[in-house]
């Protein structure tokens, strides 16, 4: 459909939209993996796990932006339609594609240990749309993006971490652990939260996020 709307000579091909919800995920330690792997064992792993979160993107009815790297950019509500909507809001199927992300990796094992994600989440305005007209790229801007990966490069392995936003936009507030007034890279102080334990499967263990962070609600049950 892209390519058929720049061979019409349509110029601007985006629309702005109030309210999207993005996330991003990174491989925790991917750098050293890179510069200690074959480069063939790096490509094997980033395919395995990118076929595995495609099929979860398929299952949630969310969109997957791109992929750079070790990256992976999903986005929700910017192209409702009524499958999606009778899945549910699109923070909340965004929510059970975190968790179901982080559920995954967990089967992906490593030299030296099991493979590590980290999530972050924001929710607001952008604009998305095609750029380039040479290998055209739809792409989503706005400082809603911006604040998503904010919140995924200073989460913790094996954690979804979410701004107060996206907080307030699940209305689910029990869901979550605050972790308080954070300095955040580029964005100043922010309050953030990350997901608690789902009974089903741990989105983040209490045990290893002590290693980063002293929360007195992570010696509480979280569920």
């Amino acid at each position: 459909m892209m390519s058929h709307w720049l061979q019409e000579g349509q110029k601007i091909i985006g629309d702005s939209h109030p309210h999207v919800v993005i996330l991003f995920s990174d491989i925790v330690g991917f750098s050293e993996m890179a510069t200690t792997m074959p480069a063939i064992e790096i490509f094997m792993l980033l395919t395995n796990l990118y076929n595995t979160f495609d099929k979860l993107v398929d299952k949630f009815n969310v969109y997957k932006v791109e992929t750079i790297g070790d990256g992976y950019m999903i986005a929700a509500g910017h192209d409702e339609n009524e499958k999606s909507t009778k899945q549910g809001k699109p923070i909340a199927r965004m929510l059970k594609m975190a968790q179901a992300m982080l559920e995954a990796v967990q089967s992906f094992k490593m030299p030296g240990g099991v493979l590590r994600i980290r999530v972050g989440i924001h929710c607001g305005p952008a604009f998305a749309g095609v750029i380039g007209s040479k290998c055209p790229r739809y792409c989503f801007l706005g400082d809603t993006i911006n604040t998503a990966s904010r919140m995924e490069s200073t989460s913790f392995p094996m954690s979804a971490q979410l701004t107060e936003a996206a907080v307030q936009d699940a209305g689910t507030p029990d869901a979550f652990c605050s972790l308080g007034k954070r300095a955040i890279k580029g964005k100043g102080i922010m309050s953030t939260y990350l997901m608690k334990v789902d009974p089903n499967g741990p989105l983040f263990s209490p045990g290893l996020l002590r290693q980063f962070v002293k929360l007195p609600e992570l010696d509480r049950p979280l569920h």
